[in-house]
């Protein structure tokens, strides 16, 4: 939840767009943005973003929608993907639905350039009475960049269609420059200077009922990202051989993202090899003593196998996390690899664990 407070002042210089259709010379971002470097259409649940049910929220990725429901009615929320980045040029693109039966303090958008000690971001909102603003936290205040102190910022716009429909909501940056469109028309067009990179989520309002139908990210091409077809003869990873069709594609976004999920996996395998040194320590004084011997002998070929992937799935992390831009066939396989390392290293500690429980229940 973001913080309310005095407003402080920051150098922002401000354009409004007050014509009905966007003016492309009036547009401060002159570039394209080609790649994807996240597209979610929430299809599925990918454990990328938040769901919850409580007192307050009821967050589910529901029919190809991301169904959001702020309950309480004092405050509102912002939610982030699981998605780490340090992207400075991109575009995000995505269509919200504000639902009438919201509380009249209700509102949705996007926050973007959120800084990593939630003292700084931008956002854009709209409620259902045809209003937007934009929004700077600065610290534990917010500085409004529409409207005013009288009116919250809130501004009216007939680029926000009635009713409970669908708004798109399209924001650019890139060298510092911002353009934000509405229902693809120039709403603003802005230079901040304080930010380089930030994260970028959604921002709710108190008593909000909206849904979401897409959320995109996408960036300028960049030498990181790649398409490349695996060939056949690639080394195989525990005798599965990869089809040689298989294509994988690399972009500046996703591979941050392949990042935090192999650091996500390292930390479920530590806390499995935890779980496995205290079965080890476990008392089976009163085990048969032939099986004790021979459930010792497959465990101990595990745990060699299990230390093995863990040593080697170090060093692939090692390797990528020193030179992330280093050669692009390197970089790709290493990805790769450590992605596919961790699972399989994943999948064995989880056996030994249940095996390692089996034994000692069956000695008991």
């Amino acid at each position: 939840m973001l913080l309310k407070g005095n407003l402080s002042c920051l150098s922002v210089t401000l354009f409004f767009v007050l014509a009905v259709s966007s003016d492309v010379k009036s547009q401060l971002v002159k570039q394209s943005f080609t790649e994807a470097a996240l597209s979610e259409d929430f299809s599925t649940d990918n454990d990328l973003w938040l769901t919850a049910s409580n007192t307050d929220n009821f967050f589910v990725i529901q029919n190809g929608e991301y169904i959001l429901r702020r309950k309480n009615f004092l405050t509102g929320y912002t939610l982030f993907p699981k998605w780490e980045n340090q992207l400075s040029e991109y575009s995000i693109t995505t269509v919200i639905k504000l639902h009438g039966n919201s509380g009249d303090d209700a509102s949705a958008g996007i926050i973007f350039m959120a800084q990593a000690d939630n003292r700084g971001a931008l956002m854009i909102e709209f409620n259902k009475f045809r209003q937007f603003r934009i929004r700077q936290l600065a610290g534990v205040s917010y500085k409004l960049l529409t409207g005013d102190n009288k009116n919250s910022g809130w501004v009216p716009s007939s680029f926000i269609l009635p009713g409970d429909v669908y708004n798109k909501i399209e924001i650019k940056t890139s060298e510092k420059n911002y353009d934000i469109f509405l229902n693809n028309n120039l709403l603003a067009s802005f230079t901040e200077l304080a930010y380089k990179s930030g994260r970028a989520g959604i921002i709710l309002g108190p008593a909000t009922h909206a849904d979401m139908d897409y959320f995109y990210v996408n960036i300028p091409e960049k030498k990181i990202s790649i398409r490349q077809k695996t060939e056949s003869n690639q080394e195989n990873i525990s005798g599965s051989e990869t089809d040689a069709s298989e294509t994988i594609t690399l972009t500046a976004g996703n591979y941050y993202y392949m990042l935090s999920q192999l650091e996500e996996l390292r930390k479920t395998n530590e806390i499995l090899l935890a779980k496995i040194d205290s079965l080890y320590n476990t008392d089976t004084t009163a085990v048969i003593a032939g099986d004790s011997l021979s459930v010792e002998n497959v465990i101990k070929i595990q745990k060699a196998e299990i230390m093995r992937l863990y040593a080697e799935n170090d060093s692939l992390r090692s390797a990528i996390a020193a030179n992330p831009e280093a050669n692009k066939d390197e970089l790709i396989n290493s990805l790769t690899k450590a992605l596919k390392k961790e699972k399989q290293l994943s999948e064995s500690l989880t056996k030994e664990n249940k095996d390692l429980k089996d034994a000692i229940e069956r000695f008991k």
